[in-house]
């Protein structure tokens, strides 16, 4: 990258944030058998929630492994178990990972039959070897089997489409329950009983919500686009990703794709209101999420800092600005600030401005001293996040002279070569060479 220089649904508001490692959703949906009912579970499991250990077993092999299990069981109003499955998870890795780094999650899918009614939600997973344990008891489904009424309609739940084309039509999970990542794109799914021809289908959408989680500035869209295929949602669960392959029918089911602008939604909670109508008739039905942005830089968190980190390259007037106005004002400035180095203004996340925290963080991380949380405003900390990590960093440590750091970036063909006078850890920038 170029340097910078010049009730199934969770309970998401008011209530304590999940384990961010592990999501999971349960989603009430019909089937062609319209005698039972069905509940379809999506989970999601970071592997950072395990830990990982030498394979003894194997000792010439750089291998380390983890080892877990996945209970899911669901319960009637008398306590009864009506469904239930044990996975085992065994994992590994060639490296020993790094928790603060991102890593891949383990998803999967599963699908019961059970009967009708509120029915209470089990979910637990163990690690083996550190014997830590998520473990959530108060969730609920409400299930049951259709009335086979004109637009009858299902629960929705977030997917993003897969490329056009496909033959059948499928559609990703987006698996993080009642959240979505921030500036991905993705609607709901649902199903619809339709036996007219449809001509008259509409369908109209309103959404509301928080723009900002500090200051509560709103933000309201509305939309009436959608896409409606013929045939039922097939679940085909994997490891990577789960998907939903539309079907056909015998009955006049179709599935009903709805796409949302979320990506143009700052992080906060959201309301969606659907009015799904056929001529006079009319079904409306209304969700709340949340857009969240996982491993969001822990400096944007301060407006403050996030604004004095900008030192670096924005003018002084346009920081004075942020900070001058009001707090309402100064975001909005600084929002302006990023949304002109945006390289893709269609979504919300910006990949310059998401990089150059991260950096922001970095420096901070390594570089700050030990009386001040001062690290991107040191030279090697000024230099990183201008340019990002070198491409090679050699440090000489003579016994009678000065201890001298020497960043190489062969990208702009740069030499950047610092010296710690006082041998206090502080390395002044003293040489820049070009080759």
């Amino acid at each position: 990258m170029p340097g910078f220089h010049s009730q199934s649904q969770q309970q998401i508001e008011g209530q304590p944030l999940r384990d961010q490692n592990v999501f999971f959703e349960a989603v009430p949906v019909f089937g062609e058998d319209t005698s039972k009912a069905y509940v379809s579970f999506h989970y999601r499991i970071n592997k950072n929630f395990f830990v990982f250990i030498k394979n003894r077993s194997n000792p010439t092999v750089e291998e380390y492994v983890a080892r877990g299990e996945l209970i899911v069981e669901l319960l009637n109003a008398q306590g009864v178990s009506v469904g239930r499955e044990i996975r085992t998870i065994n994992l590994s890795s060639a490296t020993l990972p790094n928790p603060q780094e991102q890593t891949s999650d383990i998803q999967g899918a599963m699908q019961f039959t059970v009967p009708d009614g509120t029915l209470s939600i089990v979910f637990q997973v163990d690690d083996k070897e550190s014997g830590r344990s998520f473990v959530e008891k108060k969730q609920t489904v409400t299930t049951r089997r259709p009335f086979l009424k004109p637009l009858e309609v299902s629960i929705p739940f977030f997917v993003s489409p897969m490329p056009q084309g496909r033959t059948p039509a499928q559609f990703e999970v987006v698996n993080r329950g009642s959240e979505v990542v921030y500036g991905s794109k993705c609607g709901y799914l649902l199903q619809v009983y339709l036996p007219a021809s449809g001509h008259d289908f509409q369908v109209r959408w309103k959404l509301e919500g928080r723009r900002d989680e500090r200051f509560q500035e709103r933000q309201d869209l509305g939309g009436s686009g959608f896409t409606l295929f013929p045939g039922i949602p097939k679940l085909n669960g994997e490891e990577s990703q789960i998907t939903y392959d539309i079907v056909p029918s015998q009955l006049p089911w179709k599935t009903l794709y709805v796409p949302l602008s979320v990506e143009t939604l700052e992080t906060g909670f959201y309301t969606v209101e659907f009015e799904i109508s056929l001529g006079e008739q009319k079904t409306t039905l209304k969700r709340n999420f949340r857009v969240h942005w996982p491993n969001k830089p822990l400096s944007l968190n301060v407006f403050e800092t996030a604004v004095d980190a900008l030192r670096l390259i924005a003018k002084e007037e346009e920081v004075e600005e942020m900070y001058g106005f009001t707090s309402f004002r100064g975001q909005q400035k600084f929002r302006e600030f990023w949304r002109k180095r945006d390289p893709d203004t269609t979504t919300v996340y910006n990949e310059v401005k998401a990089e150059y925290y991260r950096r922001v963080d970095e420096a901070l991380r390594r570089y700050s001293s030990t009386k001040e949380n001062d690290g991107y405003k040191t030279d090697r900390g000024r230099i990183f996040v201008l340019y990002g990590s070198p491409t090679s960093t050699e440090r000489f440590l003579p016994p009678n002279s000065t201890p001298t750091e020497v960043w190489t970036y062969q990208n702009i063909r740069r030499r950047f070569i610092f010296h710690d006078p006082v041998r206090n850890g502080n390395y002044i920038l003293s040489e820049t060479e070009s080759f």
